[in-house]
């Protein structure tokens, strides 16, 4: 309903909409393309493709814990790195790299990982228990810097909450937060829930 807005008339109308919401106390339904105005201001998310229900929760469970692929790509901006391994005691592997898993599952089985931008860390190559990776792209949107690495043969994308530069090629080390990785099977495409405890 507000996509021929202009971004900050967007934000404002989203505002408006939840007061009167707020006020009035009635349920509304309203529908979107806009993952941004769902997250903003829903109590409640159903995500529907072709018709068909693919998650319904509050906006936190959605983003949390996507029950498939489709979710958790549609839902977060920028949106999640997804790559595809193969788990491990240890993880997931991804090339040379093992990522980590708040869990353990089946290992040798091919898997796709899922890691949203804010939940990596970017600092320097070797450091203990980062990944290595090179810059090829950084974007500063005054609050917050956007960095694009290679990965393997994969470009991941960070969300740092501060300014930073960052030059072209560098070496960097990524250091990722285990317990908000994601993994899903790739045939089914719904979400793998790992077993208690950190992978070995």
């Amino acid at each position: 309903p507000l996509s021929n807005l202009d971004a900050k008339l967007r934000a404002q109308m989203r505002y408006e909409i939840r007061r009167i919401h707020d006020r009035l106390e009635a349920t509304t339904v309203y529908v979107t393309h806009d993952q941004v105005e769902a997250m903003t201001m829903a109590d409640k998310i159903v995500v529907m493709r072709g018709g068909e229900i693919m998650q319904k929760g509050s906006p936190d469970d959605v983003y949390d814990r996507p029950a498939n692929l489709f979710v958790a790509d549609f839902i977060g901006s920028p949106a999640i790195n997804l790559l595809a391994g193969e788990s491990t005691a240890d993880g997931v592997r991804f090339g040379k790299a093992v990522l980590p898993l708040p869990g353990r599952i089946e290992p040798g089985r091919s898997v796709v990982y899922g890691i949203r931008p804010v939940d990596i860390g970017i600092g320097e190559p070797g450091a203990a228990g980062s990944v290595a990776a090179s810059v090829l792209l950084s974007e500063t949107t005054g609050s917050e810097t956007v960095v694009h690495v290679a990965l393997e043969e994969s470009e991941v994308r960070i969300v740092i909450p501060e300014r930073r530069r960052f030059e072209r090629n560098a070496p960097v080390g990524l250091t990722i937060d285990r317990a908000k990785a994601l993994v899903f099977d790739p045939g089914t495409e719904a979400r793998i829930e790992p077993e208690a405890g950190a992978a070995a």
